[in-house]
């Protein structure tokens, strides 16, 4: 029999999967509604604390965004070997 190995799906590949990509994708638009906070936090919306919150979700949104593009190149990495 003719048996393919798993390993060889591209479905199994992380930075294909759907909750990887969405993760992602969710922590880009964190870090773009946080820099959009942070350019109108003291002009538009005159206050200081929005301006603080824009930077930590942007802050944050990009250390989760890094971190899980590396636990997907590290599970890819993981299924190939």
């Amino acid at each position: 029999m003719d048996e393919e190995d798993p390993k060889d799906d591209p479905q199994d590949d992380p930075k294909q999967d759907g909750i990887y990509r969405t993760i992602q994708n969710l922590m880009l638009a964190n870090l773009f509604v946080g820099g959009l906070l942070i350019l109108l936090g003291e002009g538009y919306f005159k206050s200081q604390q929005v301006t603080e919150f824009g930077f930590m979700l942007g802050f944050v949104g990009a250390l989760l965004y890094f971190f899980f593009r590396w636990l997907a190149g590290r599970a890819a990495r993981r299924n190939k070997g």
